[in-house]
């Protein structure tokens, strides 16, 4: 499928560094199962580098979920836009690719049940110049003039006090959660980032977990 997947040790920098953003961004209102790694490997799609737009800066390391069933896919062929012919309505910011800063956000696009893993992706986005908004807005894809992509500001998001930023200058967001300056006025419990092309998308980590229902009970 023309993806390269290598185990991590969990003694790596690398290892623990998504563990403590899966753990960290767990949101407050995801209270019905807790997650744990299983494995974390890191992702190398052939030719996904060379075809990233470099020009475009602003990188941050979020979190993508998606069903079981949908994984081969987005492995072999990368993430994907919605095609022209899906309506629209189903898309609060536009057909586009749609990331979080908060992990269990993500993986509710998991579906969660007892007993069965799940799998959330970690990626490089290239965000550039964000077009903020604090309402849905389904035209969104048609971005202003000097935006790279739209930024639906959330309530809650990661203490950006706490933001990593790594070797190669992509930030990781993997503080806990705070309620942001001007909460009230947001219609978001949490931060979306929307991203029209697939060249501002590079495949870093792909998290398997298992969903913890029981210890809550």
């Amino acid at each position: 499928m023309r993806c390269g997947l290598s185990p991590l040790e969990q003694s790596t920098s690398e290892y623990q560094m998504v563990e403590r953003y899966l753990e960290n961004t767990h949101a407050p209102t995801h209270s019905s199962y807790k997650m744990k790694i299983r494995n974390v490997f890191a992702v190398d799609k052939h030719g996904e580098k060379e075809k990233l737009n470099s020009s475009v800066g602003n990188r941050k390391l979020l979190w993508h979920g998606s069903r079981l069933a949908n994984w081969y896919g987005i492995l072999s062929q990368g993430l994907r836009i919605a095609p022209p012919e899906a309506p629209v309505t189903g898309y609060m910011f536009g057909k586009g690719v749609y990331f979080a800063d908060m992990s269990s956000k993500s993986a509710n696009y998991c579906f969660p049940q007892p007993g069965k893993p799940g799998f959330l992706l970690l990626a490089e986005v290239l965000l550039g110049e964000t077009n903020d908004l604090i309402n849905s807005d389904y035209n969104a894809s048609k971005l202003p003039k000097g935006k790279s992509s739209t930024f639906g500001m959330g309530r809650i998001a990661p203490d950006p006090a706490e933001d990593l930023t790594l070797p190669d200058g992509c930030v990781v967001p993997l503080g806990k959660p705070i309620e942001m300056e001007g909460a009230a006025k947001y219609t978001l419990n949490y931060n979306e980032y929307i991203v029209y092309n697939t060249n501002q998308i590079n495949l870093k980590y792909l998290v398997e977990v298992d969903f913890d229902f029981e210890s809550l009970l």
